[in-house]
């Protein structure tokens, strides 16, 4: 898939967790794998990495 695919499949997964403007900023390699996740249902793995991306902001 694109890159602009990936985030589109990321962001209407999980709108809460990533916006637009921040997956814009992901490399490809991480957008896919993100994107593979969402795919397969994974929003265990997802909320995982969203809450340690938000905890490493603090």
């Amino acid at each position: 898939m694109t890159k602009d695919e990936n985030i589109k499949t990321i962001h209407d997964a999980l709108p809460q967790f990533y916006s637009i403007e921040e997956l814009k900023t992901y490399d490809e390699l991480r957008l896919e794998d993100l994107a593979s996740n969402v795919r397969a249902q994974n929003r265990t793995a997802l909320i995982e990495s969203a809450y340690i991306r938000n905890e490493k902001r603090k």
